[in-house]
């Protein structure tokens, strides 16, 4: 008899713990950031850079479990190529907001990443797409990232 059950996703879970660090550490990058001199700006500029480019590097991985895995509809995988990338500069000029004494533009990396986690959870896990229809959670999801990247782009040309 085969069991019904599917093997528990370890590779997946490892990831997420992984992006969960990173978001974490982005997030009180974000909110505790310190300039000084010339150095100690391109010093936190780097953390930032490195920071942001590591958590959108296991946000992009889990995309792809969830995609291969899983069942993430064709449009989604279409909207990711351009967004998930764009989302991570708009992330990383949010950071650099924050460098300027705006914190508030924190709360761009941090939906960012959330919407992408989510996402990623969503098409890794039936269960979820059982409970929440694809072509309203695909939508949601990537025009709510769409949105937050641009609002990010044009906060900071405004400020």
């Amino acid at each position: 008899m085969t069991d019904s059950k599917a093997p528990f996703p370890f590779g997946f879970a490892l990831v997420l713990v992984i992006a969960s660090g990173l978001y974490v550490a982005v997030l009180h990058d974000a909110l505790t950031i310190q300039t000084g001199g010339g150095e100690a700006v391109i010093a936190a500029a780097f953390e930032g850079l490195f920071l942001v480019g590591g958590l959108w590097l296991a946000l992009t991985l889990l995309l792809i479990i969830g995609a291969v895995a899983g069942n993430m509809p064709r449009a989604a995988a279409y909207a990711a190529v351009p967004l998930v990338p764009a989302s991570g500069v708009a992330a990383f000029v949010a950071l650099d907001m924050c460098s300027r004494d705006q914190r508030w533009a924190a709360v761009f990396p941090a939906a960012l990443a959330a919407l992408l986690a989510f996402y990623a959870c969503w098409a890794r896990w039936p269960r979820l797409q059982a409970a929440l229809p694809p072509p309203t959670v695909t939508r949601t999801v990537w025009g709510a990232v769409f949105v937050l990247s641009a609002a990010a782009f044009a906060a900071a040309a405004i400020w």
